[in-house]
């Protein structure tokens, strides 16, 4: 069971009514990115976002060994002071971000509700 910092195991096992006592003790990689280059290297399954493994599922590279996804508790958020929301640049890139999300809905059939 690998994960980053960014995607611990006990959240997930909570959620699915696993065992969270030995969550852990397992391998923690810096990054995600590192995360996912052990699993393609057969090191061990793990928890990954969906936004960053979508296309490799899709493609077949990787595939997910258990259901379902959890909904992480934490969230990014775009802060500005009220009066900067109306700046054209600001407009435009809240548009790009919300786009962006859009292009990784749940995974299908999945409703991925808060803990």
């Amino acid at each position: 069971m690998i994960h980053s910092r960014s995607e611990p195991w006990p959240d997930w096992l909570r959620r699915v009514g696993g065992d969270t006592t030995r969550a852990d003790t397992t391998p923690v990689t810096e990054d995600s990115a590192a995360t996912l280059a052990a699993v393609e290297q057969g090191k061990g399954v793990a928890l990954a976002r969906w936004s960053l493994v979508a296309a490799d599922l899709a493609a077949g590279r990787l595939v997910r060994p258990m259901l379902p996804s959890v909904q992480q508790r934490s969230a990014w958020h775009l802060v500005a002071p009220p009066e900067n929301f109306s700046l054209p640049k600001v407009v435009r890139f809240r548009a790009w971000l919300v786009e962006c999300c859009r292009e990784f809905a749940p995974p299908t059939g999945e409703t991925l509700a808060a803990e």
